[in-house]
């Protein structure tokens, strides 16, 4: 089954940055199981983004209680994950309200993971902090694995 990677983020917002520097990364090694964009986490972008894909993998930054760096793995096809995901982002009302916002709507993609990265500097300015950077190879590995898995 092809796979859309969506990485979200802010590349002018420090950690926010994350989710689009992972998708960078894994499109330095092209192809022809997954393609990867960048996008916001703005509902409606989405949905329009993923329209058609039964499967997507999502990777934004998160700011929850977690240490920074710490990858997480949500499946929002059960139900909400503002309790995970932010309501209000840097970039929009947050993924958490986005996600709920297509499973209302019946958008959710059939098979959807998210991968959240937790950040530590959202302030503004370019470049990810040296806990978030460092956790890029694992994320990669990860989201290859979650790639194998179907």
């Amino acid at each position: 089954m092809h796979t859309l990677i969506i990485g979200i983020g802010n590349e002018l917002r420090g950690d926010d940055a994350v989710g689009l520097t992972i998708v960078r990364t894994l499109s330095a090694t092209p192809s022809t199981e997954w393609d990867v964009c960048e996008t916001s986490d703005d509902a409606l972008t989405l949905m329009e983004t993923w329209h058609g894909r039964e499967r997507v993998i999502i990777v934004d930054a998160t700011q929850a209680a977690g240490a920074p760096g710490e990858i997480t793995r949500l499946d929002p096809s059960p139900g909400p994950l503002n309790q995970i995901l932010n309501d209000v982002s840097s970039h929009g009302l947050g993924l958490g309200y986005s996600l709920e916002l297509a499973r209302s709507l019946a958008k959710l993609p059939k098979h959807c993971v998210v991968f959240v990265v937790e950040g530590l500097d959202f302030s503004m300015g370019i470049g990810l902090s040296p806990e978030v950077e460092h956790a890029i190879p694992h994320a990669v590995e990860l989201i290859r694995q979650e790639l194998q898995a179907e």
